[in-house]
């Protein structure tokens, strides 16, 4: 799954939305903040089945973390859960996607399933403390899948990113219709 990052709360929603068990999902986290970020972070990890990536991108880093991905979701009904935006939000506007979600899903050959989610940044965004109640909703797309794009290597990995942020985006475009 792919999707917009607004909020911590991100990942356990999609994760309810998915209506499977947590330990199914794998959470694509960035390294420096998980694993070094301190005792609450570090703990917040510890519930989830996280899967550190160092966001610095050495050759080496990426192809361990391909491999650690490789072999979580090898046993079959796993599922990776990334934000390819490579941060949360500060706005509630979504960023450009990085390329890595492209890289990921070619070098693993799985599909990606794009996911818009709405009002979470109004419920618990960057830098606030506490959880707001209201509404969350979850839109799942159409997956893409890797192997339909041109195998260009390096240059496909965008590509794949591009039509992911074009799906999050139409999914977010319905959401903002319907409310209408």
């Amino acid at each position: 799954l792919c999707s917009n990052h607004c909020s911590h709360m991100d990942s356990t929603v999609l994760m309810y939305a998915c209506d499977r068990p947590f330990e199914d999902f794998g959470l694509i986290a960035a390294q420096d903040y998980f694993v070094a970020g301190g005792r609450w972070k570090q703990a917040l990890g510890l519930l989830v089945n996280l899967l550190p990536v160092d966001r610095r991108g050495t050759r080496k880093a990426v192809a361990a973390h391909v491999e650690q991905c490789r072999q979580f979701v090898a046993p079959g009904n796993r599922y990776l859960i990334l934000y390819p935006e490579g941060t949360r939000s500060t706005t509630g506007e979504m960023a450009q996607f990085k390329k890595g979600v492209g890289m990921l899903a070619s070098e693993l050959g799985l599909p990606v399933v794009p996911a818009y989610i709405e009002g979470t940044y109004a419920r618990w965004r960057k830098g606030t403390r506490f959880i707001r109640p209201g509404a969350i909703e979850v839109r799942f797309g159409q997956a893409v899948h890797p192997r339909s794009f041109a195998d260009d290597g390096v240059r496909s990995f965008g590509v794949i990113a591009e039509e992911l942020e074009r799906r999050v985006v139409s999914l977010h475009n319905e959401a903002l219709e319907a409310s209408r």
